[in-house]
């Protein structure tokens, strides 16, 4: 069931008179009233039509079938207005006449301050509402406005071409409207969650409604009756408040529709607009002169307004010293035997009146130095407004291009730059906050308040000294980001060739950038009219990268000169081609170190510039490279002696064969067994070394052979000359010679001495094994044989050996135990 709305303010003026009634009656009367009353409440059920929709607040009641005319707005209206009347009216009846101290006996006070909360809260929901009631009319009076204007609109009053700044103005208001769409639809969606929860509200309110009603029945004495009727009271006030949150909170979706819809029609009227400006919008000289006019007045402005933050900074800075010498006089009075205490009042009020003078000091520094800021930023934002007339006006791709990464890079400033003020601004609001809160606890007769209230000010100025800030830069923000998005979107229907070049142009650019990046600096001196002048030289990529490339030419021509330098050695000074390829690589090494320090000092990267191999790391690169260092110069050292060189026999470490190589670190050794033996340079120096062919390559061989006795020994010396003869690499001069060296156990031993001359070619072994071939073939052909070795056995029979038979022992002597006998 429901009931009318204009029962709602019969039953709220019963308490009140019943009250009044109840005082004056014997009980009695009052049970029998409260009986007479909980029947009429029974049967007329006044709070059965509290949800009432504002629509049907004049309608007839359903239970009686009655047709009525639906009620006109302006019905509404005036029924609300005069229950709005109603209530407030009782209000003033409670608070004239002291209700609240005539509630029944146990009625808890916190019971009476929530009716009361209860009544103010629905006056506020009647007021409130009548205001959304007209605020929906309105909206929907903007809307069929705006449709009529999207109807009627053809084109601006004004020939093409458009003012860029009128399209900018246009798009600045779409933006604006989006924003103000967005948060109508996020208020839309909260007023619809709401609705559920106080739905929820108003089955709890009635639920308590009915607890209540029953209480009233159980009822059995007149003060119970009291109790019981005024907490049903209390319970259906309850219940009005929920279902006006609910009808309040459908009046607040409404208004949200109206004002969305109203705000999608004049976005799309924009649009039309902002699409047919946009298609012949030109940034004319007239308009960048009109920008550049008003930020010249702006900024004239800001300066006027520092000035005047400057003067004001000087009068609170001369407040602060006048307060901070106060302070010093009154405690130096104190100080002195005749003089009473510091009064501590006094000293809070001084601590205040300082702490004000501190924060307007900060307050006023601050508001300078952000109108300094300010007027700066005017001198940046006629910079964007001229690349934005060059991005819209050039034909050239170079130009547009890097107008355009200029105007990225500033707004990647901007961005970190707003970042910054955010920060400000929140750190602002915090300290304004904190003050608040400082000034509400302390009492308004104190004298303090007085000085608090002041920093609270102070607080308020650099609170909006930084949204002032903060508000350009987001501003300015959301103009480039809008500009960039425009050149974006235009760069998509220019020609491929253009789009070609644009990007050639960034490519381009890119390398400049990384070709000026810096990758360390160094501090070198310079002479400058004969005085050292200390100047700071950056090291950067492209130098890096032209040193380099300069160093491979250079050194592929400090390579051709060690080649031709090899070819001169060899073929006119004679020198060995092996000899001369170690040299060549000596040369190469000069060279390259020369070339080195030309390509550092042709690229200016001064030497100092790799000082921080000094300290530790130069330190731990010594340890590293010591042995390194020790076979380079050892290997210097063997070329400056010359005692061993390339083709040289020699014999270290057990190694015996022909160096070969002789490098930065190492020499090669070619043994004669054909294995190559790298030996470092240091080892030649440290260690025994043989050096076979160090003044003579002759050296002296030998081999020798044992024949049988009875042989003749001058003929096997001759065949030892012959065979030594026919061998082409045994020398001539010394003359190979034959002794017969000794009488041996088994064969007459002859030795055969000869002479070679060590080369790389050249191996004794296999010289030596040739020679033994043909000595065994020549004493074959001579029928002399090479004895194998003998050993003669001699007796001698001067004393005999005897030998006699013994018989067994029969007693064994170890085990003491005697053998059985036989049988």
């Amino acid at each position: 069931m429901k009931v009318h709305p204009t029962q709602m303010f019969n039953l709220a003026e019963m308490p009140h008179t019943l009250n009044d009634y109840l005082s004056h009656l014997s009980p009695a009367c009052r049970m029998t009233l409260a009986i007479v009353m909980l029947a009429s409440l029974l049967l007329n059920n006044p709070m059965a039509y509290a949800a009432l929709s504002p629509v049907e607040m004049l309608s007839a009641n359903k239970d009686n079938k009655k047709a009525e005319a639906s009620p006109s707005p302006e019905e509404i209206r005036e029924e609300l207005k005069r229950r709005l009347d109603e209530i407030q009216a009782y209000r003033d009846r409670l608070d004239g006449g002291n209700y609240d101290t005539k509630a029944p006996v146990g009625i808890k006070p916190e019971e009476v301050t929530e009716r009361r909360r209860l009544i103010e809260s629905l006056i506020f929901f009647y007021q409130e509402g009548l205001n959304s009631l007209n605020a929906v009319d309105i909206e929907r009076e903007k809307l069929k406005t705006i449709e009529t204007q999207i109807q009627k609109w053809t084109g601006f009053a004004t020939p093409p071409p458009y003012s860029m700044l009128m399209l900018y103005g246009l798009e600045e208001e779409a933006e604006a409207l989006r924003g103000k769409q967005a948060v109508l639809e996020s208020s839309l969606a909260s007023w619809q969650t709401d609705s559920t929860n106080l739905q929820s509200e108003v089955s709890r309110a009635n639920a308590s409604l009915r607890s209540a009603t029953e209480t009233v029945d159980r009822a059995n004495s007149p003060d119970d009756a009291a109790k019981a009727i005024w907490l049903k009271d209390f319970a259906e006030w309850r219940v009005r408040n929920a279902e006006r949150k609910v009808w309040f909170n459908e009046i607040q979706a409404r208004l949200v529709n109206a004002k969305l819809a109203a705000t999608k029609a004049e976005f799309v009227l924009l649009e039309k607009k902002i699409k047919q400006a946009a298609s012949q919008a030109l940034l004319s000289d007239a308009d960048l002169d009109k920008v550049r006019d008003g930020l010249r007045l702006s900024t004239k402005a800001l300066e006027m307004e520092q000035q005047k933050s400057v003067s004001e900074n000087t009068r609170w800075n001369k407040e602060r010293d006048a307060i901070v010498r106060e302070i010093e006089t009154a405690k130096a009075d104190a100080e002195k035997a005749e003089a009473p205490a510091i009064d501590s009042l006094r000293m809070e009020i001084l601590d205040a009146r300082l702490r004000a003078a501190n924060a307007w000091v900060s307050a006023t520094s601050q508001q300078t130095e952000t109108l300094g800021t300010l007027v700066v930023f005017n001198s940046h934002i006629e910079e964007f407004w001229s690349y934005q007339y060059t991005l819209l006006t050039t034909t050239d791709p170079k130009i547009r291009q890097n107008t355009f990464n200029q105007l990225v890079r500033d707004y990647e400033r901007l961005q970190q730059w707003g970042s910054f003020t955010q920060d400000t601004l929140r750190l602002a609001v915090s300290e304004e906050y904190n003050q608040q809160t400082k000034l509400d606890g302390i009492g308004k007769e104190s004298p303090l308040r007085h000085y608090e209230t002041q920093v609270l000010e102070a607080y308020r100025l650099k609170r909006q000294s930084a949204e002032r800030i903060r508000l350009i830069a987001d501003r300015t923000e959301h103009m480039l980001a809008r500009w960039l998005n425009d050149y974006k979107s235009k760069l998509k229907e220019r020609p491929v060739s253009d789009k070609f070049k644009e990007q050639l142009q960034d490519s381009v650019n890119f390398m400049q950038q990384l070709y000026k990046f810096e990758l360390f600096t160094v501090d070198d001196e310079v002479d400058f009219e004969g005085k050292k002048v200390s100047i700071t030289r950056g090291v950067t990529i492209g130098k890096f990268f032209s040193a380099f490339a300069v160093f491979i030419i250079g050194f592929w021509f400090a390579k051709w000169l060690a080649r031709r330098f090899q070819r001169m050695l060899v073929f006119r000074f004679g020198i060995d081609e092996v000899q001369s390829n170690v040299l060549r690589r000596w040369v190469l090494i000069a060279l390259s170190l020369i070339l080195l320090v030309v390509v550092l000092t042709f690229a200016r990267i001064p030497l100092t510039a790799f000082a921080f191999l000094g300290g530790a790391l130069a330190i731990g690169v010594g340890f590293g490279t010591q042995t390194m260092l020790k076979n380079l110069i050892s290997g210097v050292m063997i070329l400056l002696e010359h005692k061993i060189k390339v083709g040289d026999v020699v014999e270290v470490d057990n190694i015996v064969g022909t160096i070969t190589e002789i490098d930065i670190r190492s020499s090669t050794v070619h043994g004669f067994d054909g294995v190559e033996t790298m030996i470092p340079n240091s080892t030649f120096l440290e260690s025994k070394v043989t050096n076979w062919t160090y003044t003579n390559p002759n050296i002296r061989r030998s081999v020798r052979i044992g024949v049988a006795y009875g042989t003749s020994p001058r003929e096997v010396i001759q065949l030892l000359l012959d065979c030594a003869e026919r061998h082409g690499q045994i020398l001539d001069d010394p003359e190979p010679f034959v002794w017969l060296e000794d009488f041996g156990d088994n064969a007459l031993v002859f030795g055969l001495y000869f002479w070679l001359k060590m080369g790389p070619k050249v191996s004794s072994s296999q010289v030596m094994s040739d020679l033994r071939c043909m000595i065994v073939d020549a004493l074959s052909k001579a029928g002399i044989s090479i004895p194998f070795p003998q050993r003669d056995i001699h007796f001698d029979r001067d004393s005999l050996l005897q030998v006699s038979v013994v018989a067994e022992n029969t007693h064994n002597p170890v085990s003491g135990i005697k053998p059985k006998p036989k049988g």
